[in-house]
């Protein structure tokens, strides 16, 4: 159910590799696609990973993303999921041209329907996950 949101932006998949890792990579991947879905006009911005990816998790929950929900054997390796949500509020028109949008900061307060759930640890030497 999309609980009354109208638009909806969804992030499918993002890896770096190893190598190229600590270097902002990703963050700078997520924020443009953001940026591009504000310009389409997303209320919300959802994506899952593996519960146990505290990397990936720190990396969404830096730019906004909250944990909304854990999925119980969400992937096909069994492994559990955290459903995350980045509310993006409406765009402000600036004062001088009503047509002209202002940038947003990415960061934004959680919806009143989530919990907070407590990071887990990580073991940077593993490989990366299969999905």
């Amino acid at each position: 159910m999309h609980r009354d949101v109208t638009n909806r932006g969804y992030i499918a998949m993002l890896s770096v590799h190893k190598n190229w890792r600590k270097r902002g990579i990703a963050s700078t991947l997520v924020r443009r696609t953001i940026e591009v879905m504000k310009k389409h006009g997303v209320e919300e911005v959802v994506l899952e990973t593996e519960y146990d990816n505290s990397a990936a998790l720190s990396l969404y929950e830096s730019l906004g993303f909250i944990r909304e929900k854990r999925l119980y054997r969400f992937y096909l390796n069994g492994k559990d999921a955290f459903r995350l949500v980045l509310v993006v509020p409406p765009p402000e028109l600036d004062d001088d041209d009503k047509d002209t949008r202002k940038p947003i900061p990415i960061r934004y307060l959680a919806p009143s329907r989530t919990v907070t759930i407590p990071s887990l640890p990580y073991d940077s030497d593993d490989e990366v996950s299969s999905r």
